[in-house]
């Protein structure tokens, strides 16, 4: 009984002999996605805020000439636009960010080398994946609002989108970083994470209880100084997170490994 709780996935995800340097990979992630958040919120959604204003001045008051109606309208759409490209340059780095730091933390947790062409090229692919799955979730979220009444498009679009999002996100990474094919990542998703979905229902239940039990520890630690309690906050989720990802990954080898036996006894 103790050899085979000893090899179980729980405990095969403590043995992760690449946990330091995927942390610092997870940590400059999110310290990067930090800061460009808080960039985002306090410098560049106020110029959208701005143009709220602007355009509630050209609606409600009125201006002693022309010219000066015109200079306000030229100052308006020069704000507006301004926002709409900081926006989409925005999107851009954090997709990037996503994309970079997402891929070579799944290559640490494999422990897989590869020469830095390889890697650029890999990296690449890896974004076309994302965008793939995120075409799946804006087509599922349309398909969901016309066929839902909105009670239900509600529940689907705060409870079953989030869980379908997280669900696929954790396995077609590894899946991707493991076969560095589109094609094979996605048949390998559908053998392991739709056809084999019941093997991941107890380790979501553990790790969704471990997420609850390291949020109400971090909370004991509100008496803090606000930068030291956002650093430890940030560093416990982010080895709280990386830990997930080991353990999901365990428990796909787990899965996976018997389907290759198969096909080499065929």
């Amino acid at each position: 009984m103790l050899i085979n709780l000893k090899e179980t996935a729980f405990i095969k995800s403590f043995r992760a002999k690449s946990f330091v340097p995927a942390f610092i990979l997870d940590f400059v992630y999110y310290l990067i996605l930090l800061f460009a958040g808080s960039f985002y919120v306090y410098r560049i959604l106020p110029e959208f805020l701005n143009t709220l204003d602007a355009v509630e001045i050209l609606q409600n008051n009125s201006f002693a000439s022309a010219a000066e109606f015109i200079a306000e309208i030229e100052t308006t759409t020069q704000t507006w636009a301004s926002f709409k490209i900081y926006t989409v340059i925005f999107a851009v780095l954090l997709f990037a960010n996503y994309c970079i730091f997402k891929y070579l933390v799944c290559k640490k947790i494999q422990v897989r080398e590869q020469q830095l062409n390889e890697i650029v090229k890999s990296i690449g692919i890896f974004a076309v994946l994302n965008i793939i799955a995120l075409l799946f979730y804006v087509s599922l979220t349309i398909t969901a609002y016309y066929i839902l009444v909105l009670e239900y498009f509600n529940i689907f679009l705060f409870v079953v989108l989030p869980i379908i999002i997280i669900y696929t996100q954790n396995l077609i990474h590894p899946l991707f970083v493991e076969s560095r094919s589109l094609r094979e990542t996605i048949k390998a998703y559908y053998i392991i994470g739709v056809k084999n979905v019941h093997v991941f229902i107890i380790p979501y239940c553990i790790m969704t209880a471990g997420l609850i039990f390291v949020m109400y520890l971090v909370s004991l630690l509100v008496f803090l100084p606000a930068a030291v309690y956002t650093a430890v906050y940030v560093m416990a989720f982010t080895a709280y997170l990386l830990w997930c990802k080991y353990y999901i990954f365990t428990v796909k080898q787990k899965v996976h490994i018997p389907q290759k036996q198969k096909k080499e006894k065929k």
